[in-house]
């Protein structure tokens, strides 16, 4: 679980129409010309919910299984495709994400061989129909 509900994030040129479209107010301050631009030493305290899925931020978050703290960027934590985070809302450490792959849910276990899921794998990543079923294999 991500134990922080806000984060202060640096602003740039990229994300302060972001932040601004969701209602943030964006700390301006004057120049020696009277112009106005942002000030980037302060930051912006956001919701954790507000920040894009490959922000660097960095935030605290909490091991399920092992209840280890952890800092971590929300970029790496959420923007993955094959988040944990994103199916389920689980944040793992390594250690117990290796641990909960591995036993009667590894693919060696599954199919008695763990050469079957690589040449499965390696198809359908070619692009090509892998019709075998284990025993045939």
């Amino acid at each position: 679980m991500i134990l922080d509900k806000i984060v202060k994030v640096s602003l740039g040129p990229m994300n302060i129409k972001y932040y601004e479209s969701l209602g943030y107010n964006i700390p301006y301050d004057l120049d020696s010309r009277k112009r106005k631009r942002v000030n980037k030493k302060e930051g912006l305290f956001v919701f954790i919910k507000d920040i894009p899925l490959t922000s660097p931020v960095i935030v605290n978050v909490m091991c399920e299984d092992c209840k280890k703290e952890r800092k971590i960027q929300y970029g790496t934590l959420a923007g993955r495709g094959n988040s944990s985070y994103l199916k389920n809302g689980e944040t793992l450490c390594s250690n117990c994400a290796n641990s909960r792959m591995s036993g009667e849910k590894s693919g060696a276990y599954k199919h008695g061989n763990i050469l079957y899921p690589m040449y499965r794998n390696n198809a359908k990543r070619r692009g090509i129909s892998f019709e075998l079923s284990v025993s045939d294999f």
